[in-house]
């Protein structure tokens, strides 16, 4: 068990900072997607440019 009352772990937990969510907070994810399967980005994983148009569509 934590050493910290609860009122004070409820404080951490309150402090965190959760950013607002936004239109282009929903359509960036695909958005470097598209380039990462068009060619146009390098896939961080592999470091290499990818084409997949299939993926891309």
């Amino acid at each position: 068990m934590s050493d910290k009352p609860k009122n004070e772990a409820r404080d951490d937990e309150q402090s965190e900072f959760i950013p607002p969510i936004d239109f282009s907070s929903i359509v960036f994810p695909f958005y470097t997607q598209a380039l990462m399967k068009l060619g146009l980005l390098e896939n961080p994983q592999s470091n290499q440019l990818e084409e997949n148009l299939e993926y891309a569509r």
